[in-house]
């Protein structure tokens, strides 16, 4: 059986039992909870480590007021220091005084009232005496416990120096009736509290004052049930505890299982581990969630759906909204704070990221990272942050990988620091075994202060990593900054296949097309766009103008084939971005038309196939000036011969023969997608001729030169 909730108070509810299967009724207006809790709003279900602390006194200034339970003299008819009121120097203080060695005061504790929830796991318990020495020298406080009416003493004595407070604690985790390094359940710590628990005061001529005494229990408050949202709505959902971790929805799940649910414009604030919808998990999967519009604010270990994420499976969910990262931050991701060992697939981000200027580990999808199978997944908001910055990940550690992924925002460094800049992800030194396949990233990549590894796809990337079928597009720009290239800034022990680049390049040092620097890599069948970057060099990778980049046989030897429709303003793009072909990528209007190829109709002023006549290819459609794609001549029968026509593109062909140009002596055709139509001759101008051709002259952009 299942528990069905319908409103905002059933899913505070959740928190009473965390082990229940749960399913939404119907769209739930959670805005009511902006009032809860004296402003703090909802309590996440299942909230993480909680601790609980008994005292005695209850009403000492020393903090744990007010906690329900009592405690007792124990042993009622044996040897003890009641509790006594004094004014003392420092201030009014209720505290126990201890003036003789051996004195000791054993506590025991009304335990019909220890807060404990009947599913508490991993449960621990430590004894702690606040205390002060009002005499001189060094007094010796040991802890104290009764059990199965044998009182023992534990751990070993600890000094309280003259005239100071001391806190002091011992560790139950390894003492009777638990065995080395157990837990303790709930029962057994009924009894210890109902037996009693103190402290034991050894000097020559100690003068000890206990001014607190308490027992304080730990354990965790994890949901591991089942949550099933049936596709419903949850809105409005506002917390704000700026000081506690695990906030979210969920604050910690463990084993359990959440689906199928929209959380719409939640307002979630929290330290660590916040997220909208659970700020820690382990062994869970998640599906099918949506999270939209969400103002997520946090320190550390902080996502627009999870904050730190463990052991999980996560599919075929997304974020939108802001992430925004404390004045100290770092692990902050749009869709995840910290990914570890967990598989991710089919999720996206669109959440702007805002790590401030002194964050690190800042990413369009995840923060940072470590041994994680990531597929089809994206991120498309821009990031902000200090240093390790990437469009899809910030700080990227070690055994992952990386299947069609992608990341479009941009990525700016607005710190003091600006080091490990990518634009699909910051990477970092020492990163062994991960791997990047049939991955890209198109947006922007700068840093104002940084001095080390700046890449239009990843800043940098050691130990045994690889790149292969990978593409980045976007503008690199790192004035102050060494190790700093299109693709990749600097690469130690990697390897790169079939990969470009094409955005501007600038740098202090090592700038190159493609890598800035690289030590012992192997980069293969990579190359860069020369003109766009504005580089002619590049420490590996080989660099092309852009009438060459946007040829199929540049990319003959990559598993490539001809496109039907234009992306990447004709440079290659991954085959999986539109249909999935055979093969790894396609490139539009690269093709190649019969190796001879006779123009109609091209005669002479004599009315004879013009021989040696110089034909021009101009592409006209990628850039805003086109540029000449191939130069053939006709042999005696007008035939020319062309190797490097693209597909689907609008091509303006120009033949010039008799060595001058002129009514008679050149003839202008238009080739659009395989269809050869005469453009008719022209008058010897540029206007005439495109006007001849049916295309509209403003709207082709460019001179042609005409004749030699």
């Amino acid at each position: 059986m299942s528990t069905t909730i319908t409103d905002v108070d059933g899913l505070q509810a959740m928190e009473d039992d965390l082990t229940e299967d749960y399913v939404l009724g119907n769209n739930i207006d959670a805005s009511a909870t902006s009032t809860w809790n004296s402003g703090a709003g909802f309590a996440p279900v299942g909230s993480g480590i909680n601790t609980y602390s008994y005292p005695r006194p209850e009403s000492d200034d020393f903090g744990y007021a007010g906690q329900s339970g009592s405690w007792t003299i124990y042993p009622s008819d044996g040897v003890y220091y009641d509790k006594v009121d004094e004014e003392t120097s420092d201030d009014d203080t209720t505290y126990i005084q201890a003036t003789a060695n051996g004195d000791y005061v054993l506590l025991a504790h009304d335990a019909t009232a220890l807060n404990i929830p009947d599913d508490a796991t991993d449960i621990s318990v430590r004894i702690f005496a606040r205390v002060r020495n009002v005499g001189a020298g060094t007094s010796y406080i040991q802890g104290m416990v009764n059990i199965n009416g044998t009182e023992y003493l534990i751990g070993s004595n600890t000094a309280v120096s003259s005239q100071s407070y001391a806190l002091k604690s011992w560790n139950m985790a390894d003492y009777p009736p638990m065995g080395a390094g157990q837990g303790w359940t709930i029962d057994q710590v009924f009894s210890l509290a109902v037996a009693g628990v103190g402290v034991k005061v050894s000097d020559a001529s100690p003068n000890i004052r206990i001014t607190q005494l308490y027992i304080q229990v730990e354990h965790d408050l994890i949901f591991t049930g089942t949550f099933d949202g049936k596709e419903y709505t949850i809105s409005d959902l506002y917390i704000n505890r700026p000081t506690e971790d695990n906030v979210g929805l969920f604050g910690y799940t463990d084993g359990a299982t959440i689906q199928d649910v929209t959380l719409a414009d939640f307002d979630i604030t929290g330290e660590d581990y916040t997220a909208a919808l659970v700020g820690e998990v382990d062994d869970t999967a998640i599906s099918g969630v949506a999270v939209t519009g969400a103002d997520i604010t946090g320190d550390d270990s902080i996502g627009g759906c999870i904050g730190y994420a463990y052991d999980s499976t996560i599919t075929s969910s997304s974020t939108t909204g802001d992430v925004k990262a404390g004045t100290t931050s770092y692990y902050v991701g749009g869709f995840v704070g910290v990914l570890y060992e967990n598989t991710i697939t089919s999720c996206y981000s669109t959440v702007t990221v805002n790590g401030g200027t002194t964050a690190y580990a800042v990413g369009g999808f995840v923060g940072w990272e470590r041994e994680n199978t990531l597929t089809s997944c994206y991120a498309t908001g821009n990031v902000t942050g200090d240093w390790e910055l990437g469009g899809f990940v910030g700080g990227v550690y070690s055994a992952s990988t990386y299947t069609k992924c992608h990341a479009t925002g941009n990525v700016t460094s607005t710190g003091t620091s600006g080091d490990y800049i990518g634009g699909f992800g910051g990477g970092y030194p020492s990163i062994a075994d991960t791997t990047f396949s049939k991955c890209y990233a198109t947006g922007d990549v700068s840093t104002s202060n940084g001095t080390w590894a700046v890449g239009g796809f990843v800043g940098e990337m050691d130990e045994t990593w690889t790149a292969t079928d990978c593409y980045a597009m976007g503008d690199v720009t790192a004035a102050s900054a060494t190790a700093v290239g299109g693709f990749i800034g600097y690469c130690d022990d990697g390897t790169v296949t079939n990969c470009y680049s094409i955005g501007a390049v600038s740098g202090n040092a090592d700038v190159g097309g493609f890598c800035g620097d690289q030590d012992d890599s192997t980069i293969t069948a990579c190359y860069w766009d020369t003109d766009t970057s504005g580089t002619e060099t590049s420490d590996g990778g080989t660099g092309y103008a852009t009438a060459t980049m946007l040829l199929f046989a540049t990319f003959s030897a990559w598993n490539i084939s001809n496109a039907s429709a234009q992306r990447n303003d004709g440079y290659p793009f991954l085959s999986w971005e539109i249909d999935e072909s055979a093969t790894v990528w396609q490139i539009f209007g690269e093709g190649i038309y019969p190796s001879s190829w006779s123009f109609p109709d091209l005669l002479d002023n004599k009315g004879r196939p013009p021989k040696n006549a110089r034909i021009r290819a101009y592409r006209t459609d990628v850039h805003s000036e086109p540029y000449l794609i191939e130069e053939q001549y006709t042999d005696h029968n007008g035939t020319a011969s062309f190797t490097k026509l693209p597909i689907g593109q609008n091509i303006v062909f120009h033949a010039v023969w008799g060595g001058k140009t002129g009514t008679g002596n050149e003839e202008w055709f238009f080739l659009r997608v395989n269809e050869l139509e005469d453009g008719g001759t022209g008058a010897g101008t540029v206007a005439g001729a495109l006007d001849n051709l049916g295309v509209h002259a403003a709207a082709i952009m460019w001179e042609l030169i005409l004749g030699d």
